[in-house]
């Protein structure tokens, strides 16, 4: 009898114990409900900044990459499992988004040597969220940084002096873009200002003459293109606004 009692519950079986593991897994839905509402927040919150910008003239991008790599860089100090790649791939998708809620900023890209990996690495810089429009000039991309909400990437080559334009516009260089092997691919250009200018390398155009004072200073300034008088330089953040 004992045997047929046991057989009974074997059959139909008790009420289910959660074990660890579902507790685990209700606890990371659980998780994942609270993420998704922070994230609406922080949506929401960026929507409300559009509204207070409503009214700026400033002519700047609403996008500020200073303003990204400090935030990632915080957060990275205070991750504890969750490794930097993590971290900046996470935030840097959903910062993309979050400007989106601000102000359409569309994407720019021209090259024609390496189109596919350049495409990508500008995606791994900046994010998937951007709508991305391919042109076939570099001074097409350049006038359309010029005029609307737009950040461009443009292919760089020694033989291709368009960075040229930059030695008087309204146009910062505040990006690079490299390969794995360290060669530089493109250059990141738009509307930003110095002050949101990521500190870092950056890119600027010199005459020779500036060049050559600045080397007399003790700077660190590595010319990478030549076109005329001009030189396409490679220098630190703090140096580039001096």
């Amino acid at each position: 009898m004992p045997q047929i009692l046991g057989l009974t519950r074997l059959v139909r079986g008790p009420a289910p114990v959660p074990s660890d593991l579902e507790a685990l897994r209700a606890q990371i839905d659980r998780l994942d409900h609270e993420l998704l509402d922070l994230i609406e927040q922080r949506l929401n919150a960026c929507i409300a900044i559009a509204g207070l910008k409503a009214n700026d003239t400033s002519g700047t991008l609403r996008f500020r990459p200073r303003r990204e790599t400090e935030v990632i860089g915080r957060l990275i100090d205070r991750a504890e499992h969750a490794s930097s790649a993590l971290v900046t791939h996470v935030w840097r998708e959903l910062m993309g988004h979050c400007l989106q809620a601000q102000a359409r900023t569309d994407l720019v890209l021209c090259a024609s040597r390496s189109p596919h990996t350049l495409k990508e690495r500008v995606r791994e810089r900046l994010g998937r969220a951007a709508h991305a429009q391919w042109v076939a000039t570099p001074e097409e991309a350049l006038d359309l940084a010029r005029r609307r909400e737009v950040v461009a990437a443009i292919e760089y080559s020694p033989l291709t002096p368009w960075w040229t334009a930059l030695r008087h516009s309204n146009l910062a260089a505040f990006d690079l873009i490299r390969e794995e092997s360290g060669r530089l691919l493109a250059i990141i250009v738009g509307r930003v200002g110095p002050d949101d200018v990521a500190e870092g390398p950056s890119l600027r155009v010199l005459t020779e003459g500036e060049l050559e004072i600045r080397r007399a200073r003790g700077e660190t300034v590595e010319p990478i293109a030549a076109s005329g008088e001009l030189r396409l330089c490679l220098t630190s953040q703090g140096e580039a606004n001096r």
